[in-house]
């Protein structure tokens, strides 16, 4: 008899689950929690299978007893309550969804899901300082992403701030040219066309409003 190794199948799980092999990581978690009823990542990993196959239902129910089964065993995880918030985006509850990011938050103001989460919430309801501070922070780990330099150009433009907004918005045309790194759980709203138009687009509004007709029509 091999000894029960936890944490190796919970990465087999995920390993099985980003390959798209959704029954193997169901059975490799069961496994698990034969053995461990208390393991908290084997029940998030298991909700976030389900939240793969849309199961929204099963998967929030999942994460709020890893949540309270978490708390008991005085651990505070941000990541079961952004994966909270992705379910409630799902949803479409989005103001549900900006609570549990911001709840995050407030266990790792750090955390770069919650930080991109709520600045594109924040951006939709024109509040353009939250943005602005958010993809601040996902841009300090992800420099070369051009979503996060884009949304932190129009955050600017939002607060006025022309210049810090010109700048953002020419890196990321910039960065579009490139293969950067990107931050991969985040999806662009749009196409990378769009996206390009629409900052094309704000650079000459911006432009215009400063009166550089030159730069505008560039």
């Amino acid at each position: 008899d091999h000894p029960f190794h936890g944490g190796i199948l919970n990465n087999l799980a995920n390993l099985y689950r980003a390959e798209g092999k959704h029954d193997k990581a169901i059975k490799t978690l069961r496994t698990v929690l034969k053995r461990d009823q208390r393991n908290v990542d084997a029940y998030k990993n298991l909700a976030l299978v389900y939240f793969d196959q849309k199961k929204y239902t099963l998967t929030q129910t999942i994460l709020e007893n890893a949540r309270k089964m978490g708390e008991e065993q005085k651990r505070k995880d941000p990541d079961i309550w952004v994966n909270l918030g992705r379910v409630k985006l799902a949803q479409g509850d989005n103001g549900a969804a900006m609570v549990r990011f911001k709840k995050a938050l407030e266990i790792d103001k750090m955390n770069i899901p919650a930080n991109y989460n709520v600045g594109s919430l924040a951006l939709q309801r024109r509040d353009y300082k939250r943005a602005a501070d958010s993809f601040g922070v996902v841009q300090k780990t992800y420099p070369e992403d051009y979503r996060v330099a884009a949304n932190l150009g129009f955050a600017y433009q939002g607060m006025q701030q022309l210049e810090p907004a010109i700048e953002q918005l020419e890196k990321a045309r910039e960065l579009t040219k490139k293969d950067g790194v990107q931050y991969a759980a985040a999806s662009p709203p749009v196409s990378k066309t769009d996206l390009e138009e629409q900052m094309i687009l704000q650079l000459m509004i911006i432009k215009q409003g400063a009166e550089d007709n030159a730069g505008a029509l560039k």
